[in-house]
């Protein structure tokens, strides 16, 4: 199991506070479900609680799937699957971190060993790295208001230090809202070419990084895929203002960058085609997970 980043819990825990926090615009269904989950399950603020949960395992083919916890002896167990060749998926919280197969006979029993990665060594990161966008600005609100609401921080340009997650939004927005990284390096620590990592959630529109580090672009990364819906390629085109952000994860990597001694600077904006006359909501976005320097 590895340990979390200062100031990250887990879903269970994250699910509780919102159970507890702003809840008119949720049903009444779904306050007395939150409601039971937190008193029977006594859900818990502090983040080492629920480490038994921290790891999931998703086994699935084309006629069925199966998924479970797993235990603190980072061990499970699966019964009355049907017999066939599965797809298996390893999620720390709600990322993937690792996948890999098995085939299992009729009548039969099967093991499979499964690992996650051990996290990257960073220069700096901002955010949980956990599939959500978990401590970013506005990630406490959006699942019960749409961006547009007068309760949501604003959606403005903001320039934040290395460490100011709660100032970093959630969602880059094309065309409204680029956000600025400053943070220093020694000379040793600019000796050596560093890499951006940015790790997204979801995107809109096909809206992916456009990065400027102390002023010069980086190259445009490939528009991502489109969702396939039965087969068929689709836009998305609504996500986080209808309260989603797990969609078409994705890592993007900008290497080999040339960075100072001193104070440096990273713009990150979208890059997609604006389309006038269109929600800004609606403009090309992706949903922040993690950023961090390498």
């Amino acid at each position: 199991m590895q340990n979390l980043p200062k100031g990250c819990m887990r879903s269970r825990d994250w699910h509780s506070l919102l159970a507890r926090a702003d809840v008119q615009s949720l049903s009444q269904a779904r306050r007395r479900h939150e409601h039971k989950h937190h008193n029977d399950e006594h859900v818990s603020n502090n983040r080492h609680s629920y480490g038994v949960q921290e790891y999931t395992v998703v086994l699935n083919n084309e006629h069925a799937q199966y998924w479970s916890h797993v235990d603190k002896g980072g061990k499970f167990r699966i019964n009355g699957m049907l017999a066939g060749t599965y797809h298996v998926r390893l999620f720390q919280d709600q990322r993937e971190v690792q996948a890999t197969n098995l085939v299992l006979a009729r009548g039969g029993s099967a093991q499979v060993s499964i690992e996650a990665p051990a996290e990257q060594a960073t220069m700096w990161s901002i955010g949980c790295h956990d599939g959500r966008p978990q401590g970013f600005l506005n990630a406490d609100k959006f699942e019960r208001m749409h961006p547009s609401d007068r309760r949501m921080s604003s959606w403005l340009p903001r320039t934040v230090s290395v460490g100011d997650v709660r100032q970093f939004p959630m969602a880059q927005i094309g065309g409204l809202n680029p956000t600025t990284i400053r943070f220093t390096l020694t000379a040793k620590e600019a000796s050596s070419p560093r890499t951006l990592l940015i790790v997204t959630t979801a995107h809109v529109n096909r809206g992916r990084p456009f990065v400027k580090v102390n002023g010069t672009p980086q190259r445009v990364p490939p528009a991502p895929s489109h969702l396939q819906v039965y087969g068929k390629g689709v836009y998305e085109s609504r996500v986080f203002t209808r309260g989603a952000h797990l969609l078409s994860p994705a890592t993007y990597t900008f290497g080999a960058l040339q960075l100072k001694a001193g104070l440096n600077e990273i713009v990150i904006d979208v890059a997609g085609r604006l389309k006038p006359g269109l929600s800004p909501f609606l403009q090309p976005t992706f949903v922040y997970d993690y950023v961090a320097l390498v």
